[in-house]
């Protein structure tokens, strides 16, 4: 690498470092409310949102918060927000299910991955034993994919050890958010282009630049089809997985208790 280059990525570096540092003193700063609201949503919160709302004056905190779950809810028409009901149902699950580890449940891996993925279909526990001192690793399984978790003191401090979880992709949390959005943009531009051919030829080319720039959200979305209705089909999708994560749930706490 050249002396030049060298300089620009110490520059770089130096700008990211002075940045972070920036973001860490400002969110010291926070009133117990808002860092309240920063800690728990650390799971879903993207990096972006994050520094908007460190920057942002106090008095404007409180509406990015609304903001934040508004753009969250999978049915804008509903006064109550399921993904936000379903998220913080999951904060408590997960306090009341791994209390034992120094920090509160919620905190934990074992609680983060339930918060983002949902209770596990099934749970496995090596070695087999009654003795809790003995619980030195514990397998979940979200249908055949497993995630790990190694207790090396086997004294209850659980580390998660899979490291790629892109096959759950399909029920994070995150990930079931952006497919949302990527379905509301797809069905107001197709919504759009059925008005825009019966106006000018100028507004169907711009049209045509806003479906191109879509193109890429559209095609984190699977390409599921534009033609859908989006409401219904999300709807759907979500109190599906909220049914199908409360059967789980009942059934890893039953073993979580009784083991």
């Amino acid at each position: 690498m050249s002396l030049r280059g060298m300089a620009g990525l110490g520059l770089a570096l130096g700008l990211s470092f002075a940045g972070a540092c920036r973001l860490y003193n400002l969110e010291r700063r926070l009133d117990p409310t808002n860092a309240d609201f920063l800690n728990k949503v650390r799971y879903i919160i993207t990096a972006e949102e994050r520094k908007m709302f460190l920057e942002l004056p106090d008095a404007e905190k409180p509406p990015f918060i609304e903001e934040f779950w508004n753009r969250r809810n999978p049915d804008p028409s509903m006064k109550e927000n399921e993904f936000k009901i379903e998220y913080f149902h999951r904060l408590e699950t997960a306090n009341k299910l791994f209390p034992s580890e120094g920090i509160r449940g919620w905190l934990t891996d074992r609680g983060r991955i339930y918060i983002l993925f949902g209770p596990p279909m099934d749970r496995i526990m090596s070695p087999l034993s009654g003795d809790a001192d003995a619980r030195c690793e514990e397998v979940w399984y979200y249908g055949s994919f497993p995630v790990v978790f190694h207790d090396e003191t086997c004294t209850g401090n659980y580390k998660l050890v899979t490291s790629d979880l892109s096959d759950l992709r399909d029920i994070n949390l995150m990930y079931m958010h952006e497919l949302n959005r990527a379905l509301v943009d797809a069905q107001r531009t197709f919504n759009d282009g059925t008005m825009i051919r019966a106006n000018k030829k100028s507004r169907a080319a711009r049209n045509d630049r806003r479906f191109l720039k879509l193109k890429t959200k559209y095609a984190r979305a699977r390409r599921i089809r534009i033609g859908i209705n989006v409401t219904i089909f999300f709807k759907f999708s979500f109190f599906y997985e909220i049914l199908k994560n409360s059967i789980a749930n009942e059934t890893y706490a039953k073993g979580y208790y009784n083991d």
